[in-house]
């Protein structure tokens, strides 16, 4: 999944806050990892344990300390990890929203 950064502005670094991950079914035996990239290179990891406290939330990666993000910059989502055996599911109906 790909999206392209559009904006009058040239860089949108002081409005991004905060990058986290949401399924609306929990992950069983095993986490889920994904990986957001900016232009071809990691840009940040988030993982959802599917245990306690939150099974369903990932990480927040704290938009301090990430690069800018450019006008024309292309965002792009890889899910590098599932639970994979006979009696897990990878979870349901995955949502990664970017604060800005």
């Amino acid at each position: 999944m790909r999206h392209v950064v559009e904006s009058s502005a040239e860089t949108l670094l002081e409005r991004l806050r905060a990058i986290f991950a949401v399924v609306n079914e929990a992950p069983t035996q095993g986490p889920v990892e994904l990986e957001i990239q900016r232009n071809g290179t990691t840009y940040c990891s988030l993982t959802i344990t599917g245990g306690p406290p939150n099974p369903r939330y990932s990480n927040v990666q704290d938009g301090f300390g990430l690069a800018p993000l450019r006008v024309g910059d292309q965002l792009s989502l890889n899910i590098t990890s599932v639970p994979q055996s006979a009696d897990s599911t990878p979870g349901r109906d995955l949502t990664v929203t970017i604060q800005m």
